[in-house]
């Protein structure tokens, strides 16, 4: 099964313990801001393992994860703002690093991070054996954790972001990554079946039709929204290439096993085979 693949979101330096500290000392003294030392250090080096974070790994993981668990604790008690702790966080664009991206804004780097924890489940998919069954449903699982993360990126955090962002995390870009790592959640599902031996031989070509073609047709929206002009020159045309194939892929795969079933169902009625033929030569153009 081949896969499509999101980059890492790299970011640069911001220097929580300076910012916070100083405002614990102008708000509260120098006395009170001496006690968090420690804290604010760990709080510090948290985010330097979260940013450094650019391959599938169980310590990535909790490196994402433990910063995501603070960021909400630091949220609610420091105003990180242009107005009150002017403390920016800088992060660069997915498929284009050139472009980056400047705010002063917790819920921004939130979202950031939140990206690459979507990125890092993706990644597990890909490391997945997917010649095995413990393999696919693995992958499955894991695609469709990025896929939901995905969303509630664009959902849950980005609407609550002042400015305009990267065309990563713009709405479209957050919808094109959900609908990838959909379609090839999709593809797996097709995957599996095909391998499986349990269904009735007269009721799987049908089913394993309709599953490609909905595989196909998640691709095909991929493609779209990567074509789209909020997209297309933020990503390579080998990118929405690869989503095309897949597309065809599907489609083809849809075609061969809709003829399948119609090529069963008239050889139970002696006629009707006209129909199963035009498919397969559907599927060869395909």
């Amino acid at each position: 099964m081949s896969v499509v693949e999101i980059p890492f979101k790299k970011s640069q330096t911001a220097n929580l313990k300076l910012a916070l500290k100083n405002y614990i000392n102008k708000e509260y003294g120098a006395a009170e801001a001496a006690k968090y030392d420690d804290d604010l250090n760990f709080i510090n080096n948290s985010r330097k393992s979260a940013t450094l974070v650019n391959s599938a790994s169980e310590n990535g993981r909790k490196s994402l994860e433990d910063y995501i668990a603070l960021l909400s604790t630091i949220e609610n008690l420091f105003p990180i703002s242009e107005k009150d702790i002017n403390l920016p966080f800088t992060w660069h664009d997915s498929f284009v690093p050139s472009k980056n991206k400047r705010l002063c804004s917790i819920i921004y780097d939130k979202a950031c991070i939140y990206y690459n924890l979507a990125v890092l489940e993706s990644c597990q998919s890909y490391n997945s054996d997917m010649n095995t069954e413990a393999g696919l449903k693995s992958a499955f699982q894991h695609f469709t954790l990025s896929a939901g993360i995905f969303l509630h990126i664009r959902d849950g955090i980005s609407p609550n972001i002042s400015g305009v962002m990267t065309p990563d995390l713009s709405p479209t870009g957050l919808t094109m990554a959900y609908t990838i790592m959909i379609a090839q959640a999709q593809g797996c599902c097709f995957e599996r079946f095909l391998r499986q031996k349990k269904t009735p031989a007269n009721k799987k070509s049908g089913l394993l039709a309709k599953i490609a073609i909905q595989a196909s047709e998640y691709f095909r929206a991929a493609a779209e929204l990567a074509s789209s002009p909020d997209m297309v020159h933020n990503v390579e045309k080998s990118f929405s290439g690869k989503l095309s194939f897949q597309k065809y892929v599907y489609t083809a795969h849809g075609e061969y096993w809709q003829a399948e079933e119609e090529h069963a169902i008239a050889d139970e009625k002696g006629a009707g085979y006209g129909g199963g033929i035009a498919r397969v030569e559907a599927a060869l153009k395909s």
